[in-house]
């Protein structure tokens, strides 16, 4: 009679020199032989269900016990209650240091005079007439239909570039002063504007070098 290595228990295969325990036990400690083995068995459960969760899908998923449910909360209202019909722990708690109404119709502190990037309310100011659809295809045109920015072009985007005020004067409509962005790149020009307008100078002074 055969027995193994390590806690001498009687072999049933003679060409076998350990128990299946003290094998996987001897292959769990050897790191090569640990990383293949949890590949093998990763691979072989993978897109399984585990043995424990099976029955409580099956019992989810039956007609029954949806029945069930429907009519323990026949009745009920779902508004601010948990599962078990008590009100939800956050109700009437306050959200943060900023107030709901910022979200709902605008903190009047942040509006006009009050904001930090207020302009004197140049956005209000209407463009001149000779800003017109005619120009800006004739600025979109000189810059190959590319954002000047981003280097995507307007094909790419799916819409027409923005003709920008280098100098944010809406007065000053000539093709020096106007430049082909895209919304994102557009948008990022709303902020830092004396740094942008500085940096898309110096691009045409070096452009017309």
């Amino acid at each position: 009679m055969f027995e193994c290595r390590d806690c001498s228990k009687a072999l049933k295969l003679v060409s076998s020199k350990r128990c299946n325990s003290c094998e996987n036990k001897r292959r769990w400690k050897d790191p090569i032989l640990r990383k293949k083995l949890i590949i093998r068995l990763s691979e072989s459960h993978m897109g399984q269900v585990p043995s424990n969760l099976k029955g409580l899908i099956k019992l989810a998923k039956s007609k029954e016990s949806r029945k069930k449910r429907s009519k323990r909360m026949l009745g009920k209202s779902h508004d601010h209650k948990t599962s078990n019909g008590y009100p939800a722990w956050n109700k009437g708690k306050k959200t943060g240091i900023i107030p709901k109404s910022a979200f709902k119709k605008g903190d009047r502190r942040l509006v006009g005079e009050n904001n930090h990037g207020w302009k004197g309310g140049v956005s209000f100011h209407p463009y001149p007439l000779e800003f017109n659809e005619t120009l800006k295809e004739k600025i979109r045109k000189r810059d190959n239909y590319i954002c000047q920015e981003c280097k995507h072009s307007q094909e790419k985007l799916g819409y027409k570039l923005h003709a920008h005020h280098i100098d944010y004067n809406k007065k000053n409509n000539s093709e020096d002063n106007l430049i082909s962005l895209c919304r994102a790149c557009h948008a990022q020009t709303g902020f830092n504007r004396k740094d942008w307008e500085n940096y898309y100078k110096k691009r045409l002074e070096v452009a017309n070098a």
